[in-house]
């Protein structure tokens, strides 16, 4: 399975292993920021690297993962029994389950932060393929141990700026010639050569348009126009059901509908009712209203940059400016 990625409203929403690459090339500067370390993980991929067996999860009380925790496991020599076929480097874990009845069913997600292939592993514990478990069970205990060591670990910056410093130390050594924190955070890794680098020109190339676009000026000028828009929308929306609440009946009572079929309401008037319930419905959150407000956020972002922003570069900012994705 390939690098995954979404497309929602326009922009390109990576999913968990560029998150997962991203911490991997820069954990040389993970491993020496205490606050950066103890960073946890939060919103919809609080859970990361989960496990879980038979529909629970493992440790279910236990605090999200901090950025640390996660490289341990990945340095834990169980957690990737079966090496990338291509490269034969060490693959991230990035969660697995187990479940069933007569037979245990196994699903397990590994990364190659070099080959960018994402190996969706489905073993049943059988005759034929028992040995397959051996893969993922390994892995899960590494999750277990690292969860418990994990425990006691201080809370470090928001997960969100932690996220953005990322980003940010991993596109300044794309930038630079020389990839000297990729360079320590493989040696951090234990990953020696031959092996694929994880500088791809594509790589390369958004990171120089992040620095050229992505400017603090213009992510804080899109995202305040974004905000703008939003309470805006939201609030025609609330008028706009309230409108609706009105026009339709309260549950129980007879609708425009039945009321014109039962001879209460002219034609004239059926028709005028229900031109109103399309104008309010158009007003709550309509298909196009995402790629408006995006639209919005890139011309506020041209003001404050005082230039165009080129198409090839606008889902690159969109990505960065999208406050529901990681900001990668």
């Amino acid at each position: 399975m390939q690098h995954r990625e979404t497309i929602i409203g326009g922009i390109r929403r990576p999913g968990p292993e560029v998150f997962a690459e991203t911490l991997f090339f820069v954990q040389a500067a993970v491993l020496g920021d205490p606050a950066l370390a103890g960073s946890r993980v939060a919103g919809k991929f609080s859970g990361f690297p989960e496990t879980s067996v038979m529909n629970h999860r493992d440790c279910r009380d236990r605090q999200p993962f901090s950025l640390g925790a996660i490289l341990k496991i990945w340095a834990d020599p169980e957690s990737d029994v079966l090496h990338c076929l291509r490269c034969g480097s060490r693959r991230l874990f990035l969660g697995g389950s187990a479940g069933g009845l007569c037979n245990m069913h196994y699903f397990a997600d590994w990364h190659c932060p070099f080959c960018r292939e994402t190996s969706p592993g489905r073993f049943q514990d059988g005759c034929r393929v028992q040995t397959d478990r051996k893969t993922w069970k390994p892995a899960r205990n590494a999750v277990l141990r690292a969860a418990e060591a994990d425990a006691g670990t201080p809370a470090g910056m928001p997960f969100r700026d932690a996220l953005a410093k990322l980003r940010a130390l991993r596109d300044a050594d794309l930038l630079d010639p020389d990839h000297p924190l990729e360079a320590a955070s493989l040696a951090a890794a234990g990953v020696a050569a031959p092996v694929l680098t994880g500088h791809r020109g594509s790589d390369v190339a958004g990171a120089c348009l992040r620095r050229e676009h992505a400017t603090p000026e213009a992510l804080a000028a899109a995202l305040e126009t974004k905000a703008r828009i939003v309470a805006e929308r939201t609030a025609r929306s609330a008028a706009a059901r309230a409108t609706l609440d009105a026009l339709r009946g309260k549950p129980g009572e007879a609708g425009p509908k039945t009321r014109f079929k039962r001879g209460e309401l002219t034609l004239d008037e059926y028709r005028a009712i229900k031109a109103e319930i399309k104008a309010a419905a158009a007003e709550i959150d309509d298909g196009a209203s995402m790629l408006r407000i995006q639209g919005e956020m890139i011309r506020a972002a041209e003001a404050a940059l005082g230039r165009r922003i080129p198409a090839a570069a606008r889902d690159v900012f969109l990505a960065m400016a999208d406050e529901n994705t990681w900001p990668l």
